[in-house]
């Protein structure tokens, strides 16, 4: 197990983590030492076939909060076509995008774990808009307009030749209409333009609508986590 710095002090909670493959005793161990030493919130990691039983989950206030979903695609690979004009988001602003991270965060475990509190969810969403406008975690943003109004978003990582989508959203009224698939070859076209080789983005498996949106645009899955909130 180890202690989650950044999680501690930005959700004024002692939070730890572990990684579990199929040691549900060892698991036990490991919570029954962590509550000794007062965390308030344990993470819990595995694989898809990560199963813990309901014996130790009621016994340890645990709870399933996230399948997460990482897909995968070759830049070449991938079938993304623009049907709108997406710009490059320049504004300093970053308030106009906080409603679109908010959305993009509907189904993350920080949205559905109520111990953590909606406030507490759009002061983490706002953060991650804020340091991806000052491309602290971000190399590029984009964005869609509507009527002069950010209607979709989305942000981009890079680290050497890989990208990753980090938050990606598209206002409820415009979905189905191209906006997501624009977003999305915005950030493949500026791929080709870097020679970035691959492109990540993560979801999550009950959200079935993203997870055929991403597979038609071609990507493939590359991981599945379950990950477990334990509460003391």
């Amino acid at each position: 197990m180890i202690e989650l710095t950044w999680d501690s002090n930005f959700f004024g909670k002692k939070i730890g983590r572990i990684d579990v493959a199929d040691d549900c005793i060892g698991l036990v161990k490991e919570l029954e030492k962590a509550f000794k030493q007062q965390y308030d919130l344990i993470y819990v990691f595995g694989d898809k076939n990560t199963d813990i039983p309901s014996n130790i989950l009621t016994r340890f206030n645990g709870k399933l909060v996230d399948r997460k979903i990482t897909y995968t695609a070759q830049i070449e690979g991938l079938r993304t076509k623009s049907t709108v004009e997406i710009k490059e988001f320049d504004n300093p602003d970053s308030n106009l995008l906080y409603d679109l991270a908010y959305l993009s965060g509907n189904h993350s475990r920080f949205r559905l774990d109520k111990g953590l509190g909606i406030e507490n969810f759009q002061r983490l969403y706002r953060e991650w808009i804020d340091k991806s406008v000052s491309y602290q975690i971000a190399k590029k943003v984009f964005v869609y307009e509507d009527k002069q109004q950010i209607k979709g978003m989305v942000t981009l990582g890079v680290k050497e030749q890989s990208a990753n989508i980090g938050l990606i959203a598209v206002d409820e009224t415009l979905q189905g209409k191209g906006v997501g698939m624009s977003l999305i070859d915005a950030c493949v076209q500026y791929c080709k333009a870097e020679n970035i080789i691959t492109l990540d983005v993560p979801t999550q498996l009950d959200n079935i609508q993203a997870c055929r949106f991403y597979e038609r645009c071609g990507f493939t899955e590359k991981s599945v986590q379950n990950i477990y909130h334990f509460w003391a």
